[in-house]
C-alpha cells in the first residue's frame, strides 16, 4: 500500500474512512498482494500519480506469473507487455511484442502491403530489421530476455497490417497566434481552510511550446486551471492571455 500511495498512518484506517481514490488504490494493493497465479487488470493507472504508476511498473515487470491489462496508456503498456491482443472485427489476435511494437510492424506491414510493387525478399528484410531494433531497444531489465526471445522466434509471415483506424482531433484555430500565448506571475491558491495549494508559480507560454503539468495534489491542478480560465480568482498574482487568444469560458 505504501508503494501505491497509501500513507503509513492511514494503514489502520477502516477503508469506510478513505477517499474514492484511497480505495481504488487498497483494492489495488489487494490484488496484488498473495502474488496470484493469474491477475487482471482494468485501467490500472487511472487516478495514480506518476510515482506510483512508476512503481506498478516496476512491479508488473517482475511479476512471475500472468498479467492480463487493459489499459489507454500505452507508455504503461509498452513498460510491462510482451504480448498484445488485438481485437478487430470480431477477430482476437495476439503478438509477441509491446504496443508500440504491434502498432508499428503493424503499420509497416500494412505500407508494404499498399506497395505492390515490393519485392517480397525486400519486405521480408525490411521487417526483420525493425525487429532487430526494437530487440535491442527493450528498456525493462527483467523483460528484455524474455522479450528478445519471443522476437527471435516470431515469423516475419505472422506480421500483418491491421485495419483498425485511428481517429483524430484536429483544432482549426480562426486566426494564426502570436508569439505571446500566456503569462502567469506571482500565482497563488489556498482551499477554504487556509492550506496552500501552489505558491508564486510564475511561467511564459510561447508559440510553439510544449508544456506538462505536474502535481502530488490534484486539488492544486484542478484550482490552477480553474484561475486560469477565469472560474475561480487566486489569493495573490495574476495572469494574462496573448491578444490574439481567444478562451472559451468552462464552467
Amino acid at each position: 500500500m505504501s508503494g501505491l500511495g497509501i500513507k503509513e498512518d492511514k494503514h489502520y484506517m477502516l477503508v469506510g474512512d478513505l477517499s474514492g481514490k484511497e480505495k481504488v488504490r487498497v483494492m489495488l494493493a489487494q490484488a496484488l498482494y498473495g502474488n496470484p497465479d493469474n491477475l487482471l487488470l482494468d485501467e490500472p493507472t487511472n487516478d495514480l500519480d506518476m510515482d506510483t504508476v512508476t512503481w506498478l511498473e516496476e512491479y508488473l515487470s517482475n511479476f512471475e506469473h500472468t498479467v492480463l491489462v487493459v489499459s489507454h496508456d500505452r507508455h504503461f503498456l509498452d513498460s510491462v507487455c510482451t504480448h498484445t491482443v488485438d481485437i478487430d472485427f470480431g477477430k482476437v489476435n495476439m503478438f509477441a511484442g509491446n504496443y508500440s511494437f504491434w502498432y508499428e510492424s503493424s503499420q509497416l506491414a500494412l505500407r508494404q502491403q499498399q506497395n505492390q510493387k515490393a519485392k517480397a525478399e525486400e519486405k521480408k528484410k525490411e521487417l526483420e530489421e525493425f525487429i532487430r531494433r526494437f530487440s535491442a531497444n527493450v528498456a525493462k531489465s527483467k523483460q528484455t530476455t524474455s522479450r528478445k526471445k519471443m522476437l527471435e522466434k516470431l515469423n516475419v509471415d505472422e506480421i500483418k497490417p491491421s485495419s483498425r483506424k485511428y481517429p483524430g482531433i484536429i483544432f482549426t484555430p480562426d486566426r494564426e497566434p502570436g508569439n505571446q500565448i500566456l503569462e502567469v506571475s506571482g500565482l497563488r491558491a489556498e482551499t477554504e481552510d487556509g492550506m496552500v495549494l501552489f505558491n508564486d508559480v510564475n511561467f511564459n507560454v510561447e508559440k510553439g511550446d510544449k508544456i506538462v503539468f505536474l502535481s502530488r495534489d490534484p486539488r492544486a491542478m484542478t484550482a490552477f486551471f480553474e484561475i486560469i480560465n477565469g472560474n475561480r480568482a487566486p489569493q495573490a498574482g495574476k495572469y494574462a492571455w496573448g491578444v490574439t487568444i481567444t478562451t472559451l469560458i468552462c464552467r
